[in-house]
This record gives C-alpha cells, structure tokens and sequence, in this order.
C-alpha cells in the first residue's frame, strides 16, 4: 500500500511540476518581439537552473538538521520522516513565496500597461 501512495504522490508532483514549467514559460515569453524571444527564454531557463542548483542544498540542509535534532528523541525512522516533512514543508514556503512575487508583478504589469520591471 505505501508503494502505492508514493507512486500516486510522485505522478502527481510530475504533472504539477510539468505544468508549472510550462506555464512559466509560456509567462516568461509571451508578448515579446522575435528578436526578444532568444533572450526571455536563456534568462527563463537560466532561473530554473539557479533555483534548483540553490534549492537542492538547502532542502537537504534543513532535512539534515531536523532528522539529527529528531535522532536524539526517537526512532530513526521517525527522525528521518520528520526531516523529509521539515523539507517539504521549507520547500512549499519557497513556492508560495515565489508565487506571490510573481502574481504581484503580472498583476503590477497588467494594471500598467507596461513590464513590471
């Protein structure tokens, strides 16, 4: 049954994800001339891959932390379940975070008229 539950929870996050990706760039690139469309989409993909070449270390720091924290009180199992509960939990921050950001600069931007930057 676990087995299962993973393999559910794991298809779903992979088609949010894949639809989240494609969304951004959808966002990132609409509206803009030809000779733009090169540039939006290096600088896109260029934030993909800073976000998770910083967000992997981070999210397994705080796993880390939380599971040794957890070690000393309990089972290694429980510890272990913490620390991955711990870094979702950081890892939905950082995406609720970041979507606000983004839904304030579009909102800014279709209010304007104009680039929100």
């Amino acid at each position: 049954m676990g087995a299962v539950l993973v393999f559910v929870g794991l298809a779903v996050g992979f088609f949010v994800h894949v639809y989240a990706i494609v969304a951004y760039m959808v966002s990132a690139t609409s509206g803009l001339p030809d000779e733009e469309q090169g540039l939006a989409t290096g600088l896109t993909t260029m934030s993909m891959q800073i976000a998770i070449t910083l967000g992997i270390p981070v999210i397994s720091a705080v796993i880390s932390a939380r599971t040794a924290a957890l070690e000393k009180t309990g089972s290694e199992t429980d510890a272990v379940l913490g620390g991955v509960r711990a870094g979702v939990l950081v890892d939905a921050l950082f995406l609720l975070a970041a979507a606000a950001i983004v839904w304030l600069f579009l909102a800014r931007k279709a209010r304007t008229g104009k680039g929100a930057l």
